[in-house]
């Protein structure tokens, strides 16, 4: 099997069923995206605040890696190291 028939196969068996999941739209959750992360970023756990959405990010790698990004924004902009404009 070829790396990129494994990474589909991979992909595929790692969606989740729960319906919740499934619909979840990050443009439509902008909003509350960002008060969840203002939270990840002071040290809650995002598996505590909102499973679902941790169970989306185990599905959706890029979305993941986007909130990550926010969540160290938010950090660096409390620690003074970069400016809200």
């Amino acid at each position: 099997m070829n790396s990129s028939t494994k990474k589909l196969i991979d992909f595929i068996c790692s969606q989740s069923f729960n319906d919740e999941v499934i619909d979840m739209d990050c443009n439509e959750c902008c909003e509350r995206l960002t008060c969840i992360a203002e939270k990840v970023a002071e040290g809650a756990k995002l598996a505590d605040i909102m499973p679902s959405l941790e169970e989306h990010f185990r599905c959706w790698p890029d979305s993941r890696e986007e909130f990550d990004a926010l969540v160290a924004v938010i950090r660096a902009e409390r620690n003074g190291i970069i400016q809200n404009e």
